[in-house]
């Protein structure tokens, strides 16, 4: 297994994208404007992709196409796609900006991820480090594509940590054909939840954050939420003039309400579905397979019943990744 060897690291430089620098900050390799960068280890951004997403699968092939619609939608000038080799192979043939690898996932997610981006990080500008489930957007400028705000908004950055937002499905619907238009609720993240299950537990109270990421600047994934940057690195929290509160890079950072209102950058997180989806997970448990989904609560309709109590929270109407495809909808019918 092939790993990228740890860089050279330092602490990274916390503060607001654009400020004036010293002459002194310069000769430390920090960028002296929004598109120049004096580094002394070399690390200038690639050219051949500006904005790449990177995501691991192991689902049904049309969660994969919805994946792909979105991003395309999104600007992602490539889709790269790490396919569990113990998974049903997805064909992905018809869209050109998708490369799709079937590859051995291991219960090391930091590793994987830190293998698998190590020969995109020649090509790709930005990366954004995801799973198939997940679906970074723009907030603040919601007509913007991530791909526009990223251009437009953090030029001086080099990790943006994203809020990243658990939303809930409906428990009445067996199968949902899309989930950015029919799982529009989510948690509300200025309260406090009980909860038994040890992942939602994670997000109870406060959203986690994942990274998106200028990936010459990456040193290695600790794992998917935990990222740590090469020395001199930029870090905000989804704005550029919103600063992270340390300077460790390899935090989870915590967002609520209102700084969900004011992100720039968002990444829905749908850990479920519908009912089958739910369903289908849980008989995982039966067979002792769950992984790092829940605690299984003895079988697998315990399991269903304690999630449903628990981490399916419908309490935030959140119609953001809906609206997104009404809008492309109407534009796409107007220019036909």
């Amino acid at each position: 297994m092939l790993y990228l060897a740890p860089l050279s690291l330092g602490v990274p430089v916390i503060r607001t994208a654009g400020d004036t620098l010293k002459p002194e900050d310069a000769m430390h390799g920090r960028r002296t404007g929004p598109t120049v960068r004096n580094d002394p280890e070399g690390v200038a951004d690639a050219v051949e992709y500006f904005f790449c997403v990177m995501a691991r699968s192991n689902v049904e092939p049309e969660r994969v196409y919805e994946f792909v619609d979105h991003y395309e939608s999104e600007g992602a000038d490539r889709i790269f796609i790490m396919e569990d080799a113990t998974a049903d192979h997805v064909n992905v043939s018809a869209f050109p900006r998708v490369e799709s690898r079937r590859v051995q996932l291991t219960n090391d997610q930091g590793g994987d991820l830190t293998r698998f981006v190590q020969p995109l990080k020649d090509k790709c500008t930005w990366i954004a480090s995801v799973d198939i489930d997940e679906f970074l957007t723009t907030k603040k400028h919601a007509a913007r594509t991530v791909r526009e705000e990223l251009q437009q908004s953090f030029d001086d950055v080099d990790l943006i940590h994203v809020p990243w937002v658990y939303m809930s499905f409906d428990p009445d619907v067996d199968h949902a054909k899309s989930l950015r238009e029919e799982c529009v609720y989510r948690w509300d993240y200025n309260k406090k939840h009980s909860t038994e299950f040890r992942h939602c537990a994670d997000i109870s109270y406060a959203l986690d954050s994942k990274g998106v990421i200028r990936s010459r600047r990456l040193s290695h994934f600790d794992d998917p939420h935990r990222v740590v940057m090469v020395n001199e690195s930029i870090i905000v929290q989804g704005h550029p003039n919103r600063t992270a509160p340390t300077s460790d890079s390899n935090i989870v950072l915590r967002f609520h309400e209102k700084d969900l209102s004011e992100t720039l950058l968002a990444l829905y997180h749908y850990r479920f579905g519908d009912m089958n989806d739910l369903l289908r997970r849980a008989e995982k448990c039966d067979r002792q397979e769950v992984g790092n989904f829940a605690r299984c609560h003895g079988n697998s309709s315990a399991t269903t019943d304690s999630y449903l109590k628990f981490c399916n929270y419908r309490e935030v109407h959140d119609d953001t990744l809906k609206n997104k495809v009404a809008s492309r909808k109407s534009s796409l019918r107007a220019k036909t």
